[in-house]
């Protein structure tokens, strides 16, 4: 996958989670990096095994 998809999807994921939070300011790193995280999980569980 290409890197802008992955970052377009992390930008989705911390809109949404920010939005389900009450957009409260402040609170955007947070949400960055608990996007990435959900994303690489989802991935990584996509990902068959060698």
């Amino acid at each position: 996958m290409p890197e802008s998809d992955r970052e377009e999807r992390i930008r989705r994921r911390a809109y949404d989670l920010w939005e389900r939070e009450g957009r409260q300011d402040g609170t955007q790193e947070r949400h960055w990096h608990d996007a990435v995280r959900q994303i690489d999980e989802e991935d990584g569980a996509q990902r068959p095994l060698a």
